[in-house]
């Protein structure tokens, strides 16, 4: 399969989210919404979007990553064993309610949320 094949059919999941993106924008439930609806939730599908995308690099990168023999910590420590199967996740910034600043979805009160971002 070439890489191109490879990315097309590693992002599927991420072009039917805009799919369902564009819709929303295009569809009747749109027209009914107020203006602050609509931002609500085109910005809360926008980040369903941009964390589907970013999943769906991190399992094309897993695919094409080469697997060492061994590999060393930041101590120096070899190890020889790596997680079989091992599965990376988006990370915190891209997932509802972790480190969202004050006013936006996540945030409880107005306050930043209690979950802060890892740095």
């Amino acid at each position: 399969m070439s890489e191109k094949a490879q990315t097309t059919d590693a992002i599927t999941a991420s072009r039917a989210c805009f799919v369902e993106l564009q819709d929303l924008a295009e569809g009747a439930q749109a027209a009914t919404l107020d203006h602050a609806g609509l931002e609500e939730q085109l910005s809360t599908r926008g980040r369903e979007l941009l964390r589907q995308l970013y999943q769906d690099h991190l399992d094309l990168r897993a695919e094409r990553e080469t697997r060492l023999v061994s590999v060393a910590d930041a101590d120096e420590v070899t190890h020889r064993r790596v997680e079989a199967d091992h599965e990376r996740h988006a990370g915190h910034r891209l997932r509802p309610g972790h480190g969202a600043p004050a006013g936006l979805p996540g945030a409880r009160d107005g306050q930043p949320s209690p979950r802060p971002t890892r740095r």
